[in-house]
Order: C-alpha cells, then sequence, then structure tokens
C-alpha cells in the first residue's frame, strides 16, 4: 500500500486496492490522473477542507473507481467512488466509476465552479452523480451514467443524477438509462443552512438536451414552485415514459408536461443507438436524438471530444456523424 493521505501535487498511474477505508485523498491543487482505485473499504477518492475556502482547484481524470465500500458503511456517510466536500473550481473528466457499493460521484455541501464532465458510471447504488446542499454553478456534461441500484431493498435513492437541496446545477448533454429510480431528479428534502446562514434551496437548475430512458420511476423529477424551489427549467431533452406511462414526477405526460411550460422542445420517443450491446451509445439514424435541443455554449465538444454541429444540436452526450 502506497500512503495517499499525505499533501501531493500528481498521483499519475498509481493503483490502490483492497484497503479498510479510503483509497486517495484529494488536495487543493492536486490531480488525480490515470489511477485505479478499487475495492477501498469506504471511498475511493475523498477529502475537503474547512470553510471559506474549501477544497479547490482539483483534477480527477481518467481514472478507473471500482468495488468500493465494500465495508458497506452508510451511504450517509462518505461511501462510493468519490466523496468531495466543499470542492470548489474543479474538474472530474474521463472516469470510469463502476460497481461501487454507494454514490459514484458525490459533491456534498457548499460545491461550487466544478464540471462533471464526459464521465462513465456503471451500476453504483444510489445515484451515479449526486450534488448537495450547494449553491453554484456546477456543470454536469456529457456523462453516461447507466444502471444505478437501491442501496437496499426499500431504500429511496437509484437515479443517474440527483440534485438534492441544491441550486445553480446545470445538467447537459446526459445519457441516464436504466436506473431503477428516475434519470434525473432534482429535490428539496431538509431545512438546513449553508456556511453563510443561507436556507438550502433547490432552485435555477437547467436540465438540458439529456437522453433519459428504461429507468425504473420517471425520467424526470423537478420540484413543485416554492420559496426554495424557484427557475427550475427543462428542455430540448429526451424523456421515454417510465413503466407508468410518465415522463415527469408524479404522472405527467409528455403533453401534460408541456402544459406546465416546461420541455417545450423535448420528445418522448425511444431513442435509437448504434450499438448500445458494446457500450455504443452514438445515435443512430433516424434517432429522437439528432436535431433535439439548441446548442449550449459550454458545451462546445460531445463525450468524443469532438465539436457539435451549432444548429443541429443533438440530446445526449454524443454529437451525431
Amino acid at each position: 500500500m502506497v500512503d495517499f493521505e499525505a499533501p501531493f501535487a500528481v498521483a499519475d498511474g498509481c493503483e490502490v486496492r483492497d484497503c479498510l477505508g479510503r483509497g486517495i485523498r484529494a488536495f487543493n491543487d492536486s490531480t488525480i490522473r490515470d489511477c485505479r482505485i478499487l475495492r477501498c473499504g469506504c471511498v475511493g477518492i475523498g477529502g475537503g477542507n474547512p470553510p471559506p475556502d474549501g477544497l479547490a482547484r482539483v483534477q480527477v481524470l481518467d481514472n478507473v473507481v471500482a468495488g468500493n465500500n465494500w465495508r458497506l458503511n452508510s451511504t450517509g456517510n462518505e461511501a462510493g467512488g468519490m466523496k468531495l466536500c466543499r470542492l470548489r473550481n474543479s474538474t472530474i473528466r474521463g472516469n470510469r466509476v463502476a460497481d461501487n457499493l454507494a454514490w459514484g460521484i458525490w459533491l456534498d455541501w457548499e460545491c461550487r465552479g466544478n464540471r462533471i464532465e464526459r464521465n462513465f458510471l456503471r451500476d453504483n447504488r444510489c445515484a451515479g452523480i449526486f450534488i448537495e446542499a450547494s449553491r453554484g454553478d456546477n456543470l454536469i456534461a456529457n456523462n453516461i451514467v447507466i444502471g444505478s441500484r437501491f442501496a437496499e431493498p426499500g431504500a429511496e435513492w437509484a437515479d443517474g443524477i440527483y440534485v438534492q437541496d441544491a441550486g445553480d446545477a446545470r445538467i447537459l448533454h446526459n445519457l441516464c438509462l436504466n436506473n431503477a429510480a428516475c434519470g434525473i431528479r432534482i429535490a428539496l428534502m431538509t431545512d438546513r443552512t449553508l456556511d453563510d446562514g443561507r436556507p438550502v434551496a433547490s432552485s435555477d437548475n437547467t436540465v438540458v438536451n439529456n437522453i433519459c430512458a428504461g429507468n425504473g420511476r420517471v425520467p424526470l423529477s423537478l420540484p413543485k414552485n416554492g420559496p426554495r424551489t424557484r427557475g427550475n427549467t427543462s428542455d430540448g431533452n429526451v424523456l421515454v415514459p417510465g413503466p407508468k406511462g410518465a415522463v415527469a414526477a408524479p404522472s405527467y405526460t409528455l403533453k401534460k408536461w408541456q402544459e406546465t411550460g416546461q420541455d417545450a422542445h423535448s420528445t418522448d420517443a425511444p431513442p435509437r443507438f448504434g450499438g448500445a450491446g458494446q457500450d455504443d451509445y452514438h445515435p443512430a439514424a433516424g434517432s429522437s436524438a439528432i436535431g433535439t435541443g439548441a446548442p449550449q455554449p459550454d458545451v462546445p465538444a460531445d463525450y468524443d471530444g469532438r465539436p457539435r454541429q451549432g444548429s443541429t444540436a443533438t440530446a445526449g452526450p454524443f454529437e451525431h456523424e
């Protein structure tokens, strides 16, 4: 075992496996790149610093993070693939996060200015990507999130992307496929206050140009408008109805959902992929994803790094050929 609890600048090409607790702790200005973090007892990658500065300028790039939390620590604590607290101005990109026995990627408490992009997440328990108790422009883009599972019978969370008590998140061009609960869910759950004394809120989140299909409940769940749930918007998505025929919680068909002012340019037609059996989720010719939505300036390239084609924007992480 290598001690990854001491401060470091770059962890490059390392392998950490079969430990009892955390695999790698992130520090300010650290880079974790091309590592394999496997079967750690609690969490694969963790870290966080107190206010006011928090944990800043971290790069988590192109790692394999799999099979962590084998000790089955509570999913309410530091557990799963990654948990980073008060993360600021950082990038989580190009990672394969799979088979973790808790959350895949979890940003908790006053996280802002982060990009979570071009990650592949499969078969994690709870949500694949989880943003909690934060307010401040977190971008979730071009991710593929497949097969999130419940941690235990009767558990609540098994979503592709879950935003709780958090605002100003932009959820753009993701694929959320075959998750046991919702494809994308935004919810206000508690009355906590943030470090500056403001109450948590789930307001001003944007859900645009995503594909949500095959999920166990509904493809999309947004909170009703209220004092702390204002300004959430959704459009340009492919929202394939859940098993009860609804595209949005609790029981909206696409037509009824559009009457609320949401998803005016979205479709409920199932997408077609080039070769999903080989993890190829490029849209096939004639897919409902092609031509859906509008360009997003902050996501100029797709999952493959190819430029998106302006006015012919495509829902999901891949631009069409």
